[in-house]
């Protein structure tokens, strides 16, 4: 936990153990062929971590045991742990908070949606009638998981209106499978409602893989798409299909995973590059988006509306994001840059673009994704009768804040 100053910049407060193992190094991924190690990025989720609306209950992830955390949050104090209780899945990814109600995607094994009441003090409870098997959309996805991320599930999250929820899939191996969105009706008391309704992508059309999405101010559906390095943006109609909101716009940089709205720009950040060495090393970048009033998309074309990290050390990824609201009218952004150890921060000036605020410490560095070890995390780690000693390191995934 970060304090922030009126600058922006940001002093570490505590460290609070959630009782359950968070992230771990991701697997070795074999869907582009040779392995190819993402260990910076040990989830491969949008909103590992959540705060509730009102700031006063924080809820996170803990993947690698299958279940979920919650915090109540004292501002300038720190945080004090409520419960963690079972995700109802295997491997828990991504949150999302409305009201009193919290979701949670479960990616690994077939998915399952799971959701839980939320009391006055930020206690968890299954919610009756919460449960939602996902198989029937995630089918085409190799097993077992999870041991590869670049496939499965990568974000829950409701609509603005409440009303409905969202789930964003990147896709698996099959042929003409390039991922899809899933959007299902909720009741009034925030139980799934029916089955889902799936919007299927296409590599051909500019659109494969869904990953990270959020939402405009007029509630369209903003979604950044990993395998083609696009992002669109979508209308979701009455019989929750997507009606596209003029044509995916190409963002310039590859791997446009996790992304965060501030007004009428949309911040992307972008994974790293992908050398021909088959390893994904190269630094991380974030990219400014423009969304019309008509929802649709148009690159930022001012100085300022790229940054790309440093790359002094070897795969300082870019990771999750988060748009936090100044005092004094101004926003910032953050972003997560596990192989330092560190949180990249940037005040959002009026035209969109970003001013540097330079990055603070605070968290642990995260594995080389290049070590022989941690390409062989899957055979030492998930396969291995007795894992090896390195399974047990992660990276810093998710981030929120207020």
């Amino acid at each position: 936990m970060y304090g922030r100053k009126a600058d922006g910049s940001l002093v570490i407060q505590g460290y609070f153990p959630t009782r359950g193992l968070g992230s771990g190094p991701a697997p070795t991924s074999t869907t582009l062929g040779a392995p190819l190690s993402v260990a910076a990025d040990g989830i491969g989720s949008q909103h590992s971590l959540i705060l509730n609306k009102n700031h006063r209950c924080l809820f996170a992830v803990n993947a690698g045991s299958n279940t979920v955390t919650a915090f109540q949050v004292h501002a300038g104090i720190g945080l004090r742990l409520i419960n963690t209780v079972n995700s109802g899945g295997v491997f828990p990814a991504s949150l999302a908070v409305q009201n009193q109600v919290l979701y949670v995607l479960n990616t690994g094994l077939s998915g399952t949606l799971m959701g839980f009441t939320v009391s006055s003090d930020c206690g968890l409870a299954p919610l009756a009638g919460g449960r939602q098997d996902l198989a029937v959309f995630t089918a085409s996805s190799p097993e077992p998981k999870p041991n590869d991320i670049l496939t499965t599930p990568a974000q829950v999250a409701f609509t603005p209106k409440g009303d409905k929820l969202v789930i964003s899939v990147k896709g698996g191996p099959a042929a003409n499978d390039d991922g899809r969105v899933v959007v299902f009706n909720l009741t009034s008391q925030g139980r799934i409602a029916g089955e889902g309704t799936a919007t299927h992508f296409s590599a051909a059309e500019k659109t494969g893989g869904a990953f990270g999405f959020d939402f405009s101010a007029r509630g369209d559906l903003i979604i950044t798409h990993v395998g083609s390095f696009t992002v669109s943006s979508f209308t979701i109609a009455s019989n929750n299909t997507l009606r596209a909101n003029g044509s995916p716009l190409s963002t310039g940089f590859p791997f446009p995973c996790w992304i965060a709205r501030s007004g009428s720009y949309a911040y992307l950040a972008h994974f790293g590059e992908l050398p021909g060495q088959g390893q994904i090393n190269g630094p991380g970048t974030i990219s400014t988006v423009v969304i019309a009033e008509d929802g649709t998309l148009s690159p930022l074309k001012v100085q300022g509306a790229t940054v790309t990290f440093t790359s002094a050390i070897n795969a300082n990824h870019a990771i999750d994001i988060a748009v936090v609201a100044g005092q004094d009218g101004h926003s910032f952004l953050y972003a997560v840059q596990p192989r330092l150890g560190r949180v990249g921060a940037w005040l959002i000036n009026a035209d969109g673009s970003l001013k540097d605020l330079g990055t603070f410490p605070g968290l642990t560095p995260g594995v080389n994704p290049d070590a022989p070890e941690t390409l062989q995390f899957r055979e030492r780690c998930f396969l291995a009768k007795k894992p090896a000693s390195a399974c047990v390191f992660g990276s810093a995934q998710g981030i929120a804040g207020f």
